[in-house]
């Protein structure tokens, strides 16, 4: 090129994704409220969704009531909710259909993201292994703040919170574990645990046993469903099918609109759903008795539920 030609400059190149440091802690939730507003809303840009399925989003928090359970426990103001008693969360709609129905006590997992730049460099802490639901298992806390706090539940002290980033929440604890034996002493007493924290010299081992908590399933999740349950058919397009073990033979779909329906998109000529009158069009009016809360509700009962199934479907205009 001769001089004066005009030279193009490179363009910079991409920034790099900005990296997260991911905190994750339980709270317990034993009433009907969580004390929280929440959102639909995707993970950060660049994080990973630790389960498939769904339509991408987490639960988020974007307002704390002042004396709720969430702010108690340490809930932040643009947490996710992550898992209900260790299962992941499949999307904002699911959670929202399930959480209302849920027994209690309730654990809820909360992921909190700070970026790299937010978070003052300092040695990662041990963190001991998970133990499976039932299991004991052992925590040793040196001087300072153990991190957590229990509660009466019966005679036993059970952990009623846990602080994000402490020591018992490095080692493993969670909400609605209990204080199983103090320094080998088996099953103290709440009113023992309370007098001997304070004066017992540290080291201190404590023997924690982890509860068994399972999110039930969805057939047991319709049993103390609140809303309505349907009647007669409305009209001479519903119709009532059942669904046995093995492949649907169908495909659905959720269709926006000022109340958000399921549609079948799918149907094989040779499938149990098609033999039983359902056609591509038709719409999910209910499950099992009860009317379809939500398109997650239902895609959660035709995986999940045992079989069989009754659903009531709605022929397209």
């Amino acid at each position: 090129t001769g001089p004066g030609a005009h030279r193009r400059v490179p363009a910079s190149p991409p920034s790099p994704p900005e990296r997260f440091v991911v905190n994750d802690f339980d709270v317990d939730v034993r009433t009907s409220s969580l004390g929280a507003s929440l959102s639909r809303a995707l993970p950060p840009p660049g994080v990973a969704r630790t389960s498939s399925g769904g339509n991408g989003s987490w639960p988020l928090v974007t307002k704390l009531a002042d004396a709720g359970v969430a702010r108690a426990q340490g809930v932040e103001i643009g947490d996710f909710v992550v898992a209900m008693n260790g299962r992941a969360v499949v999307d904002y709609d699911e959670f929202v259909s399930l959480f209302p129905r849920c027994p209690r006590p309730l654990r809820l997992t909360v992921r909190r993201f700070r970026t790299e730049k937010d978070v003052p460099e300092r040695p990662a802490p041990e963190r001991a292994p998970e133990p499976d639901s039932g299991d004991a298992y052992d925590a040793v806390f040196e001087d300072g703040p153990m991190g957590f706090s229990i509660e009466r539940d019966d005679t036993v002290a059970r952990v009623s919170k846990v602080a994000p980033g402490g020591k018992a929440a490095a080692r493993g604890v969670r909400v609605s574990d209990v204080v199983f034996k103090i320094n080998g002493r088996d099953a103290p007493a709440y009113d023992d645990v309370v007098a001997l924290l304070p004066r017992l010299p540290r080291p201190l081992t404590l023997t924690f046993k982890r509860a068994k908590q399972t999110l039930p399933p969805a057939e047991v999740l319709q049993v103390s469903l609140k809303h309505a349950a349907l009647g007669d058919f409305e009209d001479e397009k519903e119709f009532d099918v059942r669904l046995e073990t093995g492949p649907l033979g169908l495909r659905i779909e959720e269709r926006s609109g000022l109340v958000p329906i399921t549609v079948v998109t799918h149907c094989d000529a040779d499938g149990q759903a098609y033999r039983a009158g359902v056609r591509v069009g038709s719409v999910v009016v209910g499950l099992n008795g009860q009317k379809a809360l939500s398109h997650a509700h239902t895609t959660a009962t035709l995986k999940h539920a045992k079989r069989p199934v009754h659903v009531r479907f709605r022929l397209s205009d």
